[in-house]
C-alpha cells in the first residue's frame, strides 16, 4: 500500500497597512500522513499565532480546510468543532462538508469574541485517499 504524504501550511495574502492587530491563523493537520485504503480520523487545526491581536471573530465567519491532494476526500465531520480558547465555545461553531468534496467548513455562529494567541479552533474529519500523491492543506 502507498502512503499519501500531506503538507500543512498557511499562505496569507499580503494586504497594505498595518495588520499588527489582525488575527494570524497558522494551520495544522494530525496525521499529516495517509496511508491508500485507510479513512483516518483527522484534526484540521488553526491558532492565531499574533499576540498582538484584537480583531475579533465575528458571527457568520467560515473557516474552509481545503485538501489539496489528487484522489483525496473529507467522507464525514464532526458537528462541532472542538475548541481550546479562553473566550470561544465548541458550541459557537457549526462544522460542515464541502462546499467541495475535498472540503471541511466551520460557520462560527456566535457573539464578536477575539481569538486570543495561542487558541485554536479544530474540526475532526474522515480523510479518504486512492492515490499516492502529496499536497497542501
Amino acid at each position: 500500500m502507498g502512503l499519501l504524504i500531506l503538507v500543512a501550511y498557511c499562505a496569507a495574502e499580503a494586504q497594505s497597512g498595518s495588520q499588527d492587530n489582525q488575527i494570524s491563523p497558522v494551520y495544522s493537520v494530525a496525521p499529516n500522513v495517509f496511508q491508500i485504503g485507510q479513512n483516518p480520523d483527522t484534526l484540521f487545526s488553526l491558532t492565531n499565532e499574533n499576540p498582538n491581536a484584537t480583531q475579533t471573530v465575528q458571527p457568520g465567519d467560515t473557516f474552509t480546510f481545503t485538501l489539496g491532494v489528487p484522489g483525496s476526500s473529507i467522507n464525514a465531520a464532526g458537528a462541532s468543532a472542538v475548541v481550546n480558547s479562553s473566550t470561544l465555545l465548541s458550541s459557537d461553531f457549526q462544522a460542515s462538508l464541502g462546499p467541495n468534496p475535498n472540503q471541511v467548513t466551520l460557520t462560527y455562529l456566535g457573539p464578536p469574541l477575539p481569538l486570543p494567541v495561542g487558541d485554536t479552533i479544530s474540526v475532526e474529519a474522515t480523510v479518504a485517499v486512492t492515490q499516492v500523491a502529496s499536497g497542501s492543506v
